[in-house]
């Protein structure tokens, strides 16, 4: 289908995937805002844009996705020698909203029992919001939770590791603690 050009701005329907990759690295696509379009038939995708200012895709069974929630994953991964009940530092600070995924543990042998707690931007010496109810427990057979309590993290929020006890005298621990920006 031949593009039509009109003061260097798109006027045309129907514009095919070839189409849109022969336009010029100046060439922009402007998309009204309508509410969601009906199902596509088999085969085929709409993308268009919605009055809350984001871009739409709905595919052929008429499930909807929203093109500009890509969240960003972090995973902070920490390898602590020799564990003690007493060790409690930091994880990482978090600037924006975010929602913690997953925790994984794993000791060399024994038992090391932990929460990881939200703490105040301006207060990071001073113990927070657990996210789990109960603290967890590594052990030489590895920990993975991705249910917590208090799963989400508020904007400018430390992370931070509490033991709160060891058994069998683990000399390794290995946590990972992940989470996407919301």
């Amino acid at each position: 289908m031949p593009i039509t050009n009109n003061s260097d701005s798109l006027v045309t329907r129907n514009l095919t995937v070839e189409d849109a990759l022969t336009l010029a690295d100046s060439t922009t696509l402007e998309f009204k805002e309508m509410t969601a379009p009906v199902t596509p038939p088999n085969g085929a995708l709409v993308v268009y844009a919605k009055s809350d200012g984001k871009l739409y895709v709905k595919n052929d069974t008429g499930a909807e996705s929203d093109l500009t929630a890509g969240k960003q994953n972090v995973a902070k991964i920490f390898y602590i020698e020799n564990p003690t009940a007493t060790d409690a530092f930091p994880i990482g600070y978090v600037p924006q909203a975010a929602t913690l995924v997953a925790v994984r543990a794993i000791t060399d042998t024994g038992t090391v029992t932990f929460n990881i707690e939200k703490r105040a931007k301006l207060t990071p010496d001073v113990a927070g919001t657990n996210a789990w109810t109960l603290d967890k427990q590594a052990t030489a057979e590895g920990l993975e939770q991705t249910v917590f309590d208090a799963g989400s993290i508020a904007a400018d929020e430390w992370l931070y590791f509490s033991a709160s006890a060891i058994a069998s005298a683990p000399t390794k621990l290995w946590l990972s603690v992940e989470f996407t920006i919301d």
